[in-house]
């Protein structure tokens, strides 16, 4: 035992050592049969005669070694002992099936096999009833050459084997055939992206990963090479020392995805049988994963109801890829600035109503390990786990390391893995690499649901409104939609025009809008021009019909323009409140421009709720005569019942009334006082139904 532990070797990845097998002659080629071993062997056990090959070796037999007993061995069933070579053996991963190599005369009990050639074959059997099959030759077989070392695939449908069958690239090659319904198809080489002029022999599988080994003069002897991928885009990748030696290393072998296992060795002097367990790094710090898959489901929270207009509709601007709805799936192609509009289009006349919002929106990527994934799989479903988003600037990788809670391990780029259980399983990614000259190191990782149902082999990212970028603080520029509040509600108008100058009535841009509607101007300052707008409307669906009529009269650049004004959608029910701007001069009762904009608000408001009714109350101060007071209130109720009125409002529904000085709300005695005695309150009407639209 001092002996076995001498003998092992380490580098950054793997330890190896020789296995105490303590049965005599060579031991090499093993393969996994439940919790035991089946290996190739030349012990010289038989009695009464002895068939040596043409270089004077010993007939190979299949033999069964017990880990968990000391290596302990046993022959393997007596229906795989000829007079001549018996193996390597294969089994599916049921272990109901085997494939295996032996010679394809078995019956010449002493006759020598250096007289002629008695070339190899692959035999197939079957256990049933408790017992194997007799071994039955495999269509591929040829008196011609050489069919050997069998790879039989987990489910016992692909078969990969190494021949000098003609047509080949080299001496030996890789060949594979598939089973249909039974039966085995015809022999497909594995290429020139597996195969050389050089002899490829001893595939393996280690989960779906493909091993094998060839004599291409890099270690020396044969080397053990791992494919990564399969068909025209395979490549292949030779093993690190000490798996691979200056002498013969071949038959690698592993039920822990690579974590440890065996392979076959004539590096201390014959084929021989070694074993190989990882060193995995430790990754203490391990993060969540960022999604960088920049997948979302985007939502304008601040859009508009569009009314039921079937031709407006949401148009996405991204880049100028257009996308349509309120919401929309898209998948950003990458980390970069994206300018992103919204638009409410009109899809009869295919010009734009109005604009919602703008947008500069910044994506970068994670600095981290990635993982790219399905992030659900079925039950028995191949799973592909893909490094190679990770972002780490400045860092050199010189290794990957993926660790699944079922306990699986892979140091390949790119594993494949498939899960047996249903559950939520964790998956890791470590990297090692340098970074300025020193050891890196980090880690990441996900979740990964396991599940007997079918799934999406697409998922899209929950729903992330415009308003999650601006707090992440990805938007660095933006023109934000229009928001309501308590303190605020936003009024649409058509805008037809816009100058730097302030145009007259009698400009002819103006003049065709002028004959049928009232055109309002303002300036802005922001944008230094003056705005020329059309109507109020507190739905933007309500301005369709006039804007239409607008485009008509030779409008075509018109759109909504969406301001943002004093709220009054939550003024009290039933009870009396004053409106701070509509106040009047002194024993004056013309309405004041700045109380105009404010009962156009109210106008509005009630345009919409239209079973309300609005009961208006003009008060003053003690100053002067009661009589004189009383006229003048009711001067100025009527003055602001006639604005109403005149604003389009059904008189019906409006009610005003002189006060004077009856109803003082403050002292008289200081100003003050009489300045809030002198005031206009206001009376929204309402049942209870239309109290509980208003709330909504």
């Amino acid at each position: 035992m001092c002996s076995f532990a001498s003998q092992a070797q380490e580098t950054s990845k793997f330890t190896v050592q020789e296995v105490p097998v303590l049965m005599s002659g060579e031991v090499y080629s093993p393969t996994f049969k439940d919790s035991l071993l089946v290996v190739c062997g030349t012990r010289k056990d038989r009695i009464a005669y002895t068939h040596l090959d043409k270089n004077g070796k010993e007939p190979i037999d299949l033999y069964v070694l017990n880990p968990d007993n000391a290596y302990t061995y046993e022959r393997f069933d007596k229906k795989f002992r000829s007079d001549f070579h018996d193996g390597p053996i294969s089994f599916n991963e049921a272990g109901d099936q085997c494939i295996v190599s032996r010679n394809l005369r078995l019956d010449q009990r002493f006759k020598a096999l250096q007289e002629d050639e008695n070339q190899l074959g692959l035999f197939h059997s079957q256990f049933e009833n408790n017992e194997w099959t007799s071994p039955e030759p495999l269509l591929v077989n040829n008196v011609a050459y050489n069919c050997t070392h069998p790879a039989l695939s987990a489910n016992g449908k692909t078969l990969i084997f190494s021949s000098n069958m003609p047509e080949g690239i080299g001496g030996y090659d890789l060949w594979k055939i598939e089973k249909s319904n039974g039966t085995w198809g015809e022999p497909e080489n594995l290429g020139s992206s597996v195969n050389t002029s050089s002899n490829e022999f001893f595939p393996t599988w280690i989960g779906n990963t493909l091993y094998f080994s060839a004599n291409r003069n890099v270690f020396g002897g044969l080397d053990i090479y791992e494919v990564k991928g399969n068909g025209e885009t395979a490549s292949t990748k030779i093993l690190e020392q000490p798996l691979n030696s200056e002498k013969d290393d071949f038959g690698m072998i592993s039920n822990s995805q690579g974590k440890a296992g065996y392979f076959s060795s004539n590096r201390n002097g014959s084929d021989q049988l070694w074993s190989y367990d990882m060193l995995f790094p430790e990754f203490e710090n391990c993060d969540s994963l960022v999604n960088d898959d920049f997948c979302y489901t985007l939502l304008e929270e601040t859009a508009y109801e569009l009314g039921g207009i079937e031709s407006l509709i949401y148009e996405w601007d991204i880049n100028g890829v257009k996308k349509y709805g309120y919401e929309i799936d898209y998948c950003f192609p990458g980390a970069g600035e994206y300018v992103i509009s919204v638009d409410i289009i009109d899809t009869v006349v295919k010009k734009t109503y109005a604009n919602q919002a703008s947008y500069t929106l910044v994506l970068n990527n994670e600095e981290q390990p990635y993982i790219t994934s399905l992030d659900s799989i079925q039950i028995g479903q191949e799973l592909t786990l893909d490094p190679s988003r990770t972002h780490l600037p400045g860092v050199q990788i010189d290794s990957y390391y993926w660790m699944i809670s079922d306990g699986t391990l892979f140091t390949t780029k790119t594993p494949t893995h498939t899960f047996n259980k249903t559950g939520l399983y964790k998956v890791k990614l470590g990297v090692l690499g340098v970074k300025n000259g020193e050891p890196f190191k980090d880690c990441s990782y996900k979740y990964i649901v396991a599940t007997n149902d079918p799934v999406e082999s697409v998922s899209i990212s929950p729903v992330k409104p415009m308003g999650v970028f601006e707090q992440e603080g990805r938007i660095t520029e933006s023109i934000l939609p229009m928001t309501s509040s308590d303190s605020a509600t936003v009024v649409h108008s058509i805008e037809i025009a816009s100058s730097l100058t302030e145009l007259t009535d009698s400009n002819g841009i103006l003049a065709p809008a002028i004959e049928n509607y009232i055109v309002n101007t303002s300036y802005d300052p922001t944008d230094s021009i003056y705005r020329y707008s059309i109507g109020k409307w507190l739905s933007i669906a309500d301005a369709h019909e006039t804007w239409m009529d607008i485009m008509k009269m030779g409008y075509e650049d018109a759109s909504i323009l969406s301001q943002e004004t004093n709220s009054l959608k939550d003024l009290p029910l039933n009870e009396s409140f004053s409106l701070e701007n509509v106040q009047f001069d002194n024993n004056k009762w013309e309405v004041r421009e700045e109380a105009k904009e404010t009962l156009e608000i109210l106008v509005l408001l009630l345009k919409e709720y239209k079973d309300v009714r609005l009961l208006i109350s003009a008060h003053t101060d003690n100053v002067g005569r009661f009589e004189d007071n009383l006229i003048l209130s009711e001067k100025r109720a009527n003055a602001i019942l006639d604005y109403l009125t005149n604003s389009g409002l059904d008189k019906g529904r409006l009610e005003g009334m002189g006060v004077g000085e009856a109803e003082p709300k403050d002292t008289n005695d200081t100003p003050e006082g009489r300045s809030k005695n002198r005031r206009v309150e206001f009376k929204l009407i309402t049942t209870q139904e239309v109290e509980i639209l208003m709330n909504e």
